[in-house]
């Protein structure tokens, strides 16, 4: 009977996070207006990275302190010298993501040719960020719609383990 009990527990939670997947794996459209802009533009292909399907499902299923939802995609192509080479991909990127969003932190090293663009955009009780990095070999687009005060402690503590925005009360 007990294992009857742990059968119908691990299915109803499976099929829970299943439920969930459907609007976890949703994605932004700005974040898809870039990627489309990203393929479109410069040749590139997103590579499948393994589990971060499950990982989306876990983090909109579950409460999570400090962020809400996530998307990651990655890109290993020759063409990414002219991507991080682009002088004005911030503008370009704007462009794609649509009205709301404004460039938040922008660092270039012309030196290694890497470059990580951050956009931010209000949403609601939310902040949403688009993380876009990129060097000669690989590149890397994220998606996070986080809470403002723990963008805020990263900004100020950068070396400090994120702090939640909410702490559980004991």
């Amino acid at each position: 009977m007990l294992h009857r009990r742990y059968f119908a527990l691990a299915t109803v939670g499976m099929l829970g996070l299943f439920l969930a997947g459907g609007v976890a794996l949703a994605r932004d459209r700005s974040f898809a207006a870039v990627l489309n802009g990203l393929e479109q533009d410069y040749h590139l292909q997103p590579q499948a990275v393994p589990g971060v399907w499950l990982a989306k499902c876990v983090i909109k299923a579950l409460p999570t302190p400090g962020f809400s939802q996530f998307d990651f995609v990655l890109f290993e192509e020759k063409g990414l010298q002219e991507l991080a080479a682009k002088r004005d991909l911030d503008r370009q990127i704007v462009g794609m993501l649509g009205s709301g969003w404004s460039p938040f932190v922008q660092v270039d090293s012309s030196a290694e040719k890497e470059r990580v663009l951050i956009f931010a955009r209000p949403s609601g009780r939310h902040v949403d960020l688009v993380i876009l990095t990129c060097d000669p070999d690989e590149s890397v687009a994220m998606f996070l719609r986080a809470d403002p005060k723990m963008v805020e402690d990263i900004l100020d503590h950068p070396n400090s383990p994120p702090i939640p925005a909410h702490p559980e009360k004991p």
